[in-house]
């Protein structure tokens, strides 16, 4: 019953209103980004270096992202580029 009410009380004062939400606060207790809703696992550990890395303070989590898929996309077509290479 105890539980319950806690969740009940943290519910709204964090403003919850499906599950998972996944809030990360920082040493101050602010949060710093609020993820609603399934991540995949990309997603997730991407989520986990931008809050480790302490990114907030340079960029949102969205530019974030985007920036993430760049590199990755730039890095996948070097391997293709030097996989290609090698076979000629």
């Amino acid at each position: 019953m105890v539980k319950s009410i806690q969740k009940k009380i943290l519910q709204k004062k964090y403003k919850v209103q499906f599950t998972p939400t996944l809030i990360f606060f920082n040493e101050e207790g602010k949060q710093i980004l609020r993820l609603n809703g399934y991540l995949n696992m990309q997603k997730f550990n991407t989520a986990l270096d931008y809050v480790k890395d302490k990114r907030e303070k340079l960029i949102t989590f969205k530019e974030y992202l985007v920036s993430e898929k760049k590199d990755l996309v730039d890095l996948l077509k070097n391997q293709t580029y030097s996989k290609s290479l090698k076979t000629l």
